[in-house]
């Protein structure tokens, strides 16, 4: 099966310490780790679930992007399309935070 995440953000163990380094060559102290082994796990971890995380903005602002143009060739005047766009967006955030209380 193809990999469909992103190769960036990857992760980077330093003694007890977890870089992440962005696609730009940027990184950032996630934090550290009791022992050199416990932060090479935690850093696998990290890993996936950012490079899971940039995959699922990714494909959603694509998605929201497509709704836009398929909004404009109805004809709906510009100037609203974004607001649609946030409204729907908001519905499904709220529907995502009750699945939370589920």
């Amino acid at each position: 099966m193809e990999n469909i995440l992103p190769e960036y953000p990857k992760t980077e163990v330093d003694g007890t310490s977890i870089i992440i380094r962005y696609e730009d060559g940027s990184v950032d102290l996630w934090g550290f780790e009791k022992d050199a082994l416990a932060a090479a796990e935690a850093a696998k971890e990290i890993e996936i679930g950012l490079r899971c995380i940039y995959y699922v903005e990714r494909e959603l602002i694509q998605v929201l992007t497509k709704l836009g143009e398929e909004l404009e060739g109805l004809e709906i005047p510009p100037e609203h399309i974004r607001d649609y766009l946030t409204e729907g967006y908001c519905r499904v955030y709220r529907w995502f935070r009750e699945f939370e209380n589920i």
